[in-house]
């Protein structure tokens, strides 16, 4: 009987350990009740980051179909004629930055060189009007991509940020399960003892 003691009083002393050195770590650590996860946003300086600039808000209030618009003949002449020495893509182009008039116009002031009616100065400014329009497209380009990139990079992060928050409920949830494991331990031991002793 003295040794059935002995052998139940050394478990609950081993148990007690147990669950009191599991406690000593929890309280030690200070990870029982936190997870971890900061739980104020982050990135909140620059939220706005992906929103358009004042210069790209000022280029996109400019009136395309104001400036096509000139009282000289060349411009008349060109708003009638579509483009037939610019390849079918080029075309296509054009007219989705709304510069086919201005092809036109680059054709009909082509045509005219070496004749009297030739205007090369008005040649070289349609050229860079044309270029100043393909520029502020392949701008628009890549503002949408920088945009897009943008909301990927928020979103990895969005989901990085759950990911965190997942694994430190994991942690927190399991570091419980343990404690409640060695507390019921503890508990059918000294039941254990009762019942034999009784």
């Amino acid at each position: 009987m003295s040794h059935a003691k002995e052998t139940l009083r050394w478990q609950e002393a081993r148990q007690y350990a147990i669950a009191g050195g599991i406690l000593l770590c929890v309280l030690t650590a200070g990870c029982a009740l936190t997870t971890g996860v900061d739980d104020r946003r982050q990135h909140t300086d620059d939220e706005r980051r992906c929103a358009p600039t004042e210069g790209d808000l000022a280029l996109r209030r400019v009136s395309l179909t104001d400036i096509d618009q000139a009282d000289d003949r060349v411009s008349r002449m060109a708003e009638t004629r579509a483009p037939n020495s610019f390849s079918w893509r080029a075309i296509q182009t054009a007219q989705a930055i709304e510069i086919l008039p201005l092809l036109s116009r680059i054709e009909i002031l082509e045509a005219r060189q070496g004749t009297p009616q030739a205007a090369p100065t008005q040649l070289n400014a349609v050229r860079i009007e044309a270029l100043g329009r393909i520029m502020l497209a392949m701008s628009e380009v890549s503002s949408t991509a920088g945009k897009a990139a943008c909301e990927i990079e928020r979103t990895y992060q969005a989901a990085d940020r759950m990911r965190a928050g997942e694994n430190a409920r994991v942690k927190q949830q399991t570091l419980w399960a343990i404690i409640i494991g060695a507390a019921s331990m503890v508990a059918g031991g000294h039941l254990e003892r009762r019942r034999i002793l009784a």
